[in-house]
């Protein structure tokens, strides 16, 4: 059994997604630190109302300066746009186990990294994809079928999917996605 913590910048909606192996205060604080402080810096304000971002979650936050508002349980609408893309986000997910069949952790893990990709190339209200929003520019895809033939040739990394099990599974596993967001688009 895994657990996810589901991270969500409410201005872009860029979303991570990250597989924890319990849901403990300090495994919170740990993969928060890993997956978002490292690239994204410390916000502003963090906004839940689980048990599992009390202690070590909320010193990690305090030393950083970042304000913790916690919801109260008689008001879990206050946190409706994380609660809504951590539904699709496991709506994805759901689809590419179902489709990849991946089990474990390290599996899983691969299956919230292209999820949340795949998620976040999806171009928003805006016109523009939360990543596109974050980082200035869209995603590179590599081993594009499209983009060797639509651009600049990428043999090596075309010929390592044929020949390599790993990365041919990770492929499988980002195509899973991305046609699991286009399902969810379109349904």
């Amino acid at each position: 059994e895994f657990y996810c913590l589901n991270i969500v910048d409410l201005a872009t909606t860029f979303n991570v997604f990250v597989v924890l192996h319990r849901k403990t205060a300090q495994a919170v604080a740990s993969a928060y630190k890993w997956a978002w402080m490292q690239w994204a810096g410390v916000p502003d304000k963090i906004v839940d109302r689980g048990k599992e971002f009390f202690g070590d979650f909320q010193e990690v936050q305090a030393q950083f300066g970042s304000k913790m508002r916690m919801i109260p349980v008689e008001a879990p609408w206050q946190n409706g746009m994380v609660e809504r893309h951590g539904g699709v986000m496991g709506d994805i997910i759901q689809a590419v186990v179902s489709e990849t069949g991946a089990v474990g952790y390290q599996q899983m893990r691969d299956v919230c990294l292209h999820a949340a990709m795949a998620k976040n190339r999806r171009p928003g209200k805006t016109g523009f994809s939360p990543r596109s929003l974050v980082f200035g520019v869209d995603e590179k895809l590599t081993v594009s079928g499209l983009n060797h033939y639509l651009e600049q040739p990428d043999d090596a990394s075309i010929t390592a999917s044929r020949e390599e099990r790993e990365t041919r599974s990770s492929m499988d596993t980002r195509k899973a996605a991305m046609k699991a967001v286009i399902e969810l688009d379109h349904s």
